[in-house]
């Protein structure tokens, strides 16, 4: 047994990640991690009588070089006489239709997809997913949420175990596995998109990375993922302290739908204020998807102030000052509110040029495809085309970019096919359904403030 394999398998120990007997459902892309990971977890750990089984996801994006990853992994499976589903995926079309990025809505396939390969088999025993993701992933992704903005949670980057998934080969570097791979004269796919520069994940890794390597310490890689192991134990103890404490200051009323923050949460340390807070924005609202440090900022504002403050929040949620702490609930005369009134009439030419009307507008239906377009508040996933170009800016990065406050955000009516929005109302329609010279058909929209 070489170093590379001693490293793994003590890695594999130390986090408990792998039992004996366990199912593995292995990702197996074709590329030269996913192909290192399913060998050994096939030819290496023989004591733990694994049973695995690949699967592998076409994206329907790179043509024939996408085609020829899933022959490549079909017959490698074929040779270790490991079971491999093939699943075929459009992923264009499901980012268009979810309003993501071709990169958001892969991940958000391969999720759905093992969740549902894994379903096949629970009943028989445990089942674990495992998953790539090397050292050098981990220092891109803690690099990458640094510079977006995070906290100690986002520091811990990518975890060895969440849940079932698992990720053996955190603990070892690209350079590692490839050397492995060549010493064992074993062939693998490249994705050439890869290559690219347009993600920017790929940026990072192509450039800021390697600089770091280069001219600050030739350590960083392995730097940063110490830092992400780091701020995972304290992250993880924090949870653990907030957990222990919950019931001292947080009560959930399910009849009511509302949770009380007590009073006696004032005086402590800003850290347990914070967690404790986002805990009962979670019981509200799980995903969180909505909610940023600001948010929390402005809940914890209302420990100082009078009885009676209040403020707006996403997703419908109102936080107000008591005398017994703060209170956080659904604001149903938000939710249950009439949006305006409006008026949509399909007609013929739109009057040249155009009238610049701020609640008036002319949208070419034509590009409707003859679906008429729906009259609501944003939703998650909500985006609009800025430009000829077809590129898309999320509704949450438009609202963002004109420093418009958040409680304001969930007021403002969009007119939408799906989550393609066509009109956000008093600022902007989509540049894709300008009207112009081509255009047969017109939706006329009136909306009344």
């Amino acid at each position: 047994m070489n170093d590379t394999e001693q490293k793994l398998k003590a890695y594999i120990e130390k986090t408990g990640m792998l039992s004996s007997g366990d199912l593995v459902i292995t990702g197996v892309s074709g590329g030269a991690d996913s192909v290192f990971l399913l060998l050994f977890l096939k030819t290496k750990l023989s004591g733990l009588h694994l049973k695995i089984r690949a699967v592998h996801v076409h994206h329907g994006i790179r043509g024939e070089e996408a085609d020829r990853d899933a022959r490549f992994v079909e017959q490698l499976c074929g040779k270790l006489e490991v079971p491999c589903s093939i699943y075929h995926r459009d992923i264009p079309m499901e980012a268009a239709r979810s309003g993501m990025s071709l990169e958001e809505a892969g991940r958000a396939a391969r999720r759905d997809i093992f969740k549902e390969e894994a379903a096949k088999y629970e009943k028989d025993g445990p089942v674990r997913i495992a998953l790539a993701h090397h050292r050098d992933d981990q220092a891109e992704t803690v690099l990458f949420r640094i510079a977006r903005g995070t906290g100690i949670r986002g520091l811990a980057g990518i975890r060895p175990v969440e849940g079932r998934v698992i990720r053996p080969l955190l603990c070892l570097t690209k350079e590692e596995i490839l050397k492995e791979l060549k010493l064992g004269g074993i062939s693998y796919c490249d994705d050439t998109t890869n290559d690219e520069d347009e993600a920017v994940r790929n940026r990072i890794r192509h450039h800021i990375l390697p600089f770091l390597n280069r001219e600050i310490n030739a350590g960083s890689s392995e730097h940063l993922a110490f830092l992400a192991e780091q701020a995972a134990l304290a992250d993880d103890f924090i949870r653990e302290e907030v957990l222990r404490r919950e019931g001292q200051f947080l009560k959930v009323e399910e009849e009511s739908g509302k949770v009380l923050l007590n009073e006696k949460l004032r005086p402590e340390h800003p850290v347990l204020r914070t967690e404790l807070i986002r805990r009962a924005l979670e019981y509200l609202h799980p995903s969180m998807k909505d909610y940023a440090a600001v948010h929390i900022e402005e809940v914890d504002s209302l420990f100082q102030k009078g009885a009676g403050k209040r403020i707006d929040l996403p997703s419908c949620l109102r936080a107000e000052k008591t005398g017994d702490g703060v209170v956080i609930f659904k604001n149903r005369d938000f939710e249950e509110a009439f949006l305006p009134e409006i008026q949509m009439e399909i007609c013929g030419k739109a009057p040249f040029p155009v009238p610049q009307k701020r609640y008036t507008k002319w949208l070419d239906y034509d590009k409707m495809s003859n679906h008429m377009p729906v009259f609501r508040y944003r939703l998650n996933g909500d985006f609009i085309v800025i430009d000829e170009e077809g590129h898309r800016k999320s509704l949450s990065d438009y609202f963002t970019d004109l420093k418009l406050p958040h409680a304001e955000r969930d007021r403002i009516p969009v007119l939408a096919i799906g989550h393609e929005v066509l009109w956000i109302v008093g600022y902007r329609i989509s540049r894709r359904f300008y009207v112009d010279a081509g255009t047969k058909q017109v939706l006329k929209v009136q909306v009344w403030i």
